[in-house]
């Protein structure tokens, strides 16, 4: 054991993982995993002390080199790349999220967040603990105009990694209309609009102004697509 312990002494004194809420591993609660815990776990298994959860990182109930192997490999690969979304695909019905695959062997969970203009708390819309996912299917979600999605790798030390946000802004629906307002070429469904009443219970004044004037019958009025031309 001694031998080992001189060998990690002198690999580990150039490393030190970044600074996380730690649940487990961080021996003097500094928020860091470095050369500290590994002597502090090593002392542990030399001296027969008595069992430690903190020290126990394959949760097997036992503190042994595998413990300590974990531990300096968490160490060592601090640098590990970050989970990010890399495309976002809507039809105003349904929502596809994808993103790369993490390399963390800690690896605990992704959880994707969401948040808007109109609301801007975040919200978790997603979660697995299964490293190999890397898309999800989102059905009957509504977005907003302006949309920003970021998605966070946990570990199971109690470390997160939060990726770049990522802006998804709707598609715009192109068509074509005649002169009176018809639809010739339908290649949509008008229901993907929403009537105007229904921004009405919470711009009251602005829809009845809009309602009375001219503005709100000019998809039915032949002036305005003469006008138009």
């Amino acid at each position: 054991m001694n031998s080992i312990y001189k060998y990690i002494l002198i690999v580990m004194m150039s490393y030190c993982a970044a600074q996380c809420d730690y649940d487990i591993g961080d021996s003097n609660d500094d928020n860091y995993l470095n050369v500290i815990d590994v002597i502090s776990i090593i002392n542990n298994i030399i001296n027969e002390e008595d069992f430690n959860v903190i020290y126990d990182l394959n949760f097997d109930l036992f503190i042994n080199i595998s413990d300590i192997i974990i531990m300096v490999n968490k160490i060592i690969n601090e640098n590990i790349s970050n989970v990010e979304i890399n495309n976002i695909e809507y039809d105003f019905q349904d929502l596809s999220i994808s993103w790369n695959i993490s390399s963390d062997f800690s690896f605990e969970s992704y959880e994707i967040f969401y948040y808007n203009l109109i609301s801007q708390d975040a919200q978790l819309i997603f979660t697995t603990n299964n490293i190999e996912d890397n898309s999800v299917l989102l059905t009957n979600f509504n977005l907003k105009e302006q949309n920003w999605f970021y998605i966070v790798q946990k570990d199971f030390f109690g470390c997160e990694l939060i990726s770049p946000q990522y802006f998804y802004e709707l598609p715009y629906i192109h068509y074509e209309i005649d002169d009176l307002g018809n639809i010739p070429d339908n290649h949509f469904d008008l229901e993907d609009f929403q009537s105007a009443s229904d921004c009405q219970y919470c711009h009251e004044s602005h829809y009845e102004e809009w309602s009375s004037s001219m503005h709100s019958h000019s998809m039915n009025s032949p002036i305005f697509f003469f006008v138009q031309k």
